[in-house]
């Protein structure tokens, strides 16, 4: 183990993730418009493993005085009630992100930003047909399960700890992550709704000690898109009448109450020396 300030961690950090990111990107160009759509699934899936749990673990066998699990928060879970809350609050922010995306397509793009954002688009709509259930299955394992873990692990479990550590104030260090977070997705239209899911898990993440919490939170909210997706292609479901559902005011009111109602309660209890990543 090296000992190294926080700060320089990070900076090791970002090369790590760019590094990786620019081999994904050229393995990706190469490969992906060649292979069948479904090793094209699995690819992106292992995109995600590349870009942010490689980077993350890299970090973790330079710099981490602890084992594995205590670095990264894997080595507690909570109670039941824990699980109930966080399938409430994780509810309440899918609400607010909804209205979000709306406030955020408001908002003019520029012609390469928009012609960006199209192409993913189109590439994820075509990624998320599905005939039938196992597919459904699939996805829900290779879009939900697989990129909540490895982003969160690089995300909250190694990039916030640190500048937890080097900004000494947890809040701005969970705001910077969220920012980072919804910026390197790169999907601009997206950006204020992420930011917010962000945010919400890095609290989450924060408040509890455990990663599991926040890695569930966010497989529930892509699992809700491969989830709807599936049912509007099936008809089960009519996406627009969903989303003006959600848009209800007195929902929006509701949601947003009660996760600024737990904001304040995470922000009241929570101490800066929970979190303890390498040296300074």
């Amino acid at each position: 183990m090296v000992a190294i300030s926080a700060k320089r961690q990070l900076y090791f950090l970002f090369s790590f993730y760019f590094f990786a990111n620019v081999l994904g990107s050229l393995l990706s160009s190469t490969l992906l418009p060649s292979v069948p759509s479904q090793l094209a699934k699995l690819s992106l899936s292992a995109l995600s493993i590349l870009n942010f749990l490689i980077p993350a673990l890299i970090a973790f066998r330079l710099f981490s005085p602890v084992p594995l699990q205590a670095y990264w928060k894997l080595n507690t879970l909570g109670s039941s009630r824990t699980f109930l809350t966080t399938l409430l609050l994780t509810a309440c922010c899918i609400i607010l992100m909804n209205w979000l995306a709306k406030v955020n397509a408001q908002i003019p793009l520029l012609d390469w930003m928009k012609e960006t954002e199209d192409k993913s688009i189109a590439k994820l709509k075509q990624y998320l047909v599905m005939d039938k259930i196992d597919q459904l299955l699939l996805n829900l394992f290779l879009f939900a399960v697989v990129p909540a873990f490895c982003e969160e692990v690089f995300f909250r479990a190694t990039m916030q700890p640190l500048f937890v550590k080097w900004l000494a104030n947890p809040w701005i260090a969970i705001f910077i992550t969220a920012f980072i977070f919804s910026f390197l997705h790169f999907q601009f239209s997206g950006f204020l709704p992420r930011l917010l899911a962000g945010v919400f898990f890095g609290a989450l993440f924060y408040s509890t000690s455990s990663l599991w919490w926040s890695v569930i939170s966010h497989a529930l909210y892509n699992g809700a898109i491969v989830v709807l997706n599936y049912s509007a292609q099936h008809r089960l479901i009519h996406i627009t009448s969903l989303e003006e559902l959600l848009l209800n005011p007195f929902l929006l009111l509701i949601a947003g109450f009660t996760l600024l109602f737990w904001f304040y309660r995470a922000a009241s209890k929570v101490e800066p020396s929970q979190i303890n990543h390498g040296t300074e």
